[in-house]
Order: C-alpha cells, then structure tokens, then sequence
C-alpha cells in the first residue's frame, strides 16, 4: 500500500534529484517512522497500564482477557518463567508459522513489482501502484477470517487453512509458467497471507 501512495505523495517533488525508486524508499522510510514515533505515545502495551480507562474498565478488560487466554496479569521475569517457555513445543511451531508468513510477505513485497514490470509491461511507477490491489483484497480476507475465528473461536483451523493457501499461493507465483496465472498466485498469497 505504500508503493501506491508513496507515488501521489507531493514530497517526491523535493527529491527530484535522487532516482524514482530511491525516492520511495524515503519516503516510505520517513512515514513508517513518523508512524512508529506516533504509535509509541498511543499504543498501551497492557491494559493494566491504560491511563485512559478508569479502575472498573481496566478490571473488565483484565478479566477478558484471562476468560480468553489466561494471561491477563503481567508475569514477573524470572529465569523459571524463561526456561518454562522455552522448553514449550508450541512456542517453536509458532515461530515456524510465523517465518512461513514473512518468507512469503517478503518475496512478495519485493517480486511483485518485478512481475507486473516485466511479465506484463508496466512502467516503475505502474508496477509500484499496481501492488495496492492485492492488499485491498487481503484486507477484506483478513477481517472476514478474524471475524469468523472471533464469532467461532477456531483461529488454530483458521490460521492453518491461510498458511496451505498463502504456500500454494507462493508456489504458484514462483513455478508458474504464465504471467496471469502467477499474478493469480500473488492474489492468492497476498490475501491468504494477512491472516
């Protein structure tokens, strides 16, 4: 999404003097950080730290949280607690999901471009805004899966059903013989992959 608007944005005026795709990556570099400035002020990482919730909400929402996944207070760190998590399988099996969904959000953030450019002839500019797309669609996945894995309360069969679609996604992008039908595989892994 930040390829598509980093194009409309009128600071790429100012950097006329670097090359289109290093202007970007400024630009793109500049908002990320302004958000990341932006988001350490707002962002409360506890409930129990909220300031902006009064003593009963803050209870409340300790008290969800605990009925959802029972980690509703903040441990104490100590070197049992460390060695109790990482002695639990399901703590590895989910760094594996987890680098299973960046490899492809990764091969994607970078190949994409290069597939519109190249396989169906758009200029730099084009291929950078024809990346949006795919993530608008994804977007849409995302809150339908969250949604229905909230309304359901099955987020394990959900994740897994994204993570087989989003791997044949990203094989069907990369073996894939036919442009259409490896920019099918991208919309399929982008969307799959959001989850």
């Amino acid at each position: 999404m930040a390829g598509a608007v980093s194009n409309f944005c009128p600071l790429l005026s100012i950097l006329r003097t670097l090359t289109l795709p290093k202007g970007i990556f400024i630009i793109e570099g500049a908002m990320t950080s302004a958000l990341c400035i932006f988001g350490w002020f707002i962002i409360v990482d506890f409930p129990a730290k909220a300031k902006f919730l009064s003593d009963r909400d803050r209870h409340i929402a300790v008290q969800r949280i605990n009925r959802d996944r029972g980690d509703g207070e903040e441990d104490k760190i100590t070197f049992k607690v460390i060695l109790h998590h990482l002695t639990d399988i399901k703590l590895y099996g989910w760094g594996i999901m987890l680098m299973s969904s960046t490899l492809p959000g990764y091969a994607y953030s970078y190949f994409l471009p290069i597939i519109l450019q190249d396989g169906l002839g758009f200029s730099t500019t084009n291929a950078q805004l024809l990346t949006a797309p795919p993530y608008v669609l994804a977007a849409t996945f995302t809150f339908t899966s969250s949604w229905l894995a909230d309304r359901y309360r099955i987020r394990g069969p959900l994740i897994a059903i994204h993570q087989a679609l989003t791997a044949t996604g990203m094989l069907i992008t990369a073996f894939a013989k036919g442009t259409g039908a490896r920019l099918f595989g991208a919309y399929m892994g982008i969307a799959m992959l959001q989850f």
